[in-house]
């Protein structure tokens, strides 16, 4: 008997706007309803702001804008 590789999906959420969102949702319940392994990669912008800022306080990871200040800071001080 012959193994067949199973199916897979892969989608990108690149956006973190409702209809966006429910495509990709819709996209990776009908393809798991007929057996593929899906995969969302969420980028920056697909898991959106506030969850992202809301993972990150969560994580102690420094915001954007920490990191920014940071980074103004160490150029200052080699320059």
């Amino acid at each position: 008997m012959e193994d067949t590789p199973k199916k897979k999906l892969s989608l990108i959420a690149f956006s973190g706007e409702f209809d966006k969102l429910t495509a990709v949702f819709t996209l990776a319940t009908g393809a798991a309803a007929v057996g593929y392994e899906v995969n969302i990669f969420f980028t920056f912008w697909g898991i959106g702001p506030r969850i992202f800022r809301s993972l990150m306080r969560k994580n102690n990871v420094a915001t954007l804008e920490e990191l920014i200040q940071k980074q103004a800071t160490l150029f200052n001080m080699i320059h």
